[in-house]
């Protein structure tokens, strides 16, 4: 049935029904049909708007689906070169990592003639003139030099504050 006939039938059964019960019930019972019919209404407005996302969903995922690739991957795919280059820069950060100076004795750092060397950018025969000449502090260990981290930031620190203070009077 139509709702146009829906209404009409009920506008019918309504007046028939209610001629002998009374005007009141007539009133009641004609609104009630009046929030049917709006009810009725709205909620067909609200299936349609369903239907249409729902439909727009659907065609959205048919695409992509169209769009995704069955291929097999194999070793020449650029995706596991990346995968492998990822991993091979994973290892190098770990061995960094695991080659770091550690604090040895009461949190301090000592560093050989080499980590100095390469974090002073300077040579390792620099390094024996520093210590020749009382430059920077040191500890010899069976032939081997080690140095304080915590000496050599506090030398490079003095060093500074005296520039700094030289270049007051300039």
């Amino acid at each position: 049935m139509e709702k146009n006939e829906v209404w009409e039938n009920i506008k019918k059964y309504a007046k028939v029904f209610f001629q002998g019960v009374g005007l009141f019930f007539a009133y009641v019972f004609h609104y009630i049909a009046v929030f049917a019919k709006f009810v009725y209404k709205h909620l067909k407005k609200l299936f349609k708007k369903l239907y249409r996302i729902i439909r727009r969903h659907i065609r959205r995922v048919k695409k992509h689906m169209k769009a995704m690739s069955y291929d097999l991957i194999d070793r020449k795919d650029q995706r596991i070169d990346t995968i492998f280059k990822g991993l091979e820069n994973m290892e190098r950060m770990i061995d960094a990592i695991r080659t770091a100076p550690r604090p040895a004795f009461h949190s301090d750092y000592f560093l050989t003639d080499e980590e100095l060397s390469k974090l002073l950018k300077v040579s390792r025969r620099t390094l024996q003139e520093y210590r020749t000449l009382g430059v920077i502090p040191y500890y010899l260990v069976q032939g081997k030099a080690l140095y304080k981290e915590s000496d050599i930031q506090k030398v490079l620190d003095d060093a500074y504050k005296r520039c700094r203070e030289e270049q007051r009077w300039v």
